[in-house]
């Protein structure tokens, strides 16, 4: 770290004595050696002082604007910066997220002072701590109502299918077939499927929409966006010359892609299980995989089970490990 420090040092002492930039093509920022809310900006070999809009600083990081970061997500050290608000009606920087109200379920940015409102996902609420979106549950000192954001009120004794997966208990949603309510502590957060999957009302999981007959609508829709994103990635020029032959997908399903003349189509296989299997034949299993934590939990939370080693074996055939990363469980949320 000291050595990467003593570069750096180097590197802007050439830059300030005028030796110029070290690359002479492309574009690349450099942190001032004083001041955080500067930076040198070389292109194609071209040397500028630039200052960050108001709200914002540089960390060599930040994506918001001209390569700088909204103030409060920065670590200056020694530089020094000021900081003085230049304010417009709703935005009190020129640059910066605020909230609509104390544990309000929207906010809004601001960029060049003008106003941009945003919503969070379902279930959530505005956190000014992390100027992001949270669980209401973990919102409660400012002021949040988890049972009104949400909508639900976890019940005092749970009971019935819910039960099984206590302390953690789950609820479908009536009418939404790709979300769901899980209780946490006694606080109600909605959950959400993923973009694949939809909700069982039955089971209380996330399954594929061909298992789900009592989600038709969601499901029909769910199938659809899939089958056009699954069909659109499928790169049928690469296989151009071999015979018609399925080609299984990347998740573990019944569905396979048929390469038909260079043209990607859907097919639903009938799998040959167990004995009348062709000899050779490998099954693709399909395997429920130990879902990830919910978010912010406290205490008294089952690890989830690790997939071991550079890959895993299902009945003879090995997948990356990251073919497993991409299954989602009902417990995700979305945060800005």
């Amino acid at each position: 770290m000291r050595a990467l420090a003593v570069l750096a040092l180097a590197l802007l002492a050439g830059l300030v004595s005028g030796q110029g930039c070290p690359e002479q093509h492309g574009v690349q920022a450099y942190p001032h050696p004083d001041l955080c809310d500067h930076f040198y900006l070389c292109t194609n070999g071209t040397l500028t002082e630039e200052v960050c809009e108001n709200g914002l600083l540089f960390d060599g990081k930040g994506a918001v604007h001209n390569h700088c970061n909204y103030h409060w997500a920065v670590n200056c050290g020694p530089r020094k910066y000021e900081l003085v608000p230049l304010s417009t009606p709703g935005c009190e920087f020129q640059f910066g997220i605020y909230a609509e109200a104390p544990c309000s379920t929207s906010y809004y940015k601001c960029a060049f002072g003008e106003v941009h409102p945003e919503a969070c996902d379902a279930g959530l609420a505005y956190d000014e701590r992390t100027h992001s979106c949270n669980w209401p549950d973990l919102l409660l000192e400012q002021g949040c109502n988890p049972e009104q954001i949400v909508g639900f009120k976890c019940p005092d004794k749970v009971t019935g299918k819910a039960a099984k997966f206590y302390p953690f208990p789950r609820y479908a949603i009536p009418g939404d077939c790709t979300r769901s309510i899980t209780c946490v502590n006694g606080f109600p957060r909605i959950t959400a499927c993923g973009e694949d999957k939809v909700f069982d009302a039955e089971s209380l999981t996330c399954d594929e929409p061909e298992l789900v007959p009592s989600c038709p609508e969601a499901g029909s829709r769910v199938r659809r966006e899939v089958r056009e994103r699954r069909d659109a990635a499928f790169d049928c020029v690469s296989a151009r010359g071999m015979p018609n032959r399925g080609y299984p997908t990347r998740h573990l399903s019944r569905t396979a892609v048929v390469r038909r003349d260079a043209r990607p189509s859907r097919t639903h296989c009938h799998c040959p299980w167990p004995d009348s299997r062709p000899a050779g034949w490998q099954p693709f299993l399909r395997r429920r995989l130990p879902g990830r934590g919910t978010p912010g939990v406290r205490g008294g939370q089952r690890a989830p089970a690790s997939v071991g080693g550079r890959g895993s074996t299902l009945e003879g055939n090995t997948f990356p490990r990251s073919f497993f990363s991409q299954t989602r469980d009902a417990s995700t949320a979305k945060a800005i």
